[in-house]
């Protein structure tokens, strides 16, 4: 999260899932039930036109993939 408001990026949307009590944000964002940490890391899956990158606990690859266009 603070990488990507460290970011001047617009038109991005970032939901966070927190590991627990994900159900309220499950139930807005159902697409997301199956998007799971890798190795107990945060995890960032970068989505565009319904289909998401593979996830990545890399910063700058999440930043580079968010940047592509």
């Amino acid at each position: 999260i603070k990488a990507i408001n460290e970011n001047y990026i617009p038109n991005k949307v970032v939901i966070l899932k927190p590991l627990k009590n994900s159900l309220e944000i499950e139930s807005v964002s159902e697409f997301i039930k199956s998007h799971a940490q890798i190795n107990g890391k945060a995890t960032a899956y970068v989505c565009r036109n319904y289909a998401c990158s593979l996830p990545t606990n890399d910063i700058k690859t999440m930043l580079k993939i968010i940047e592509e266009d």
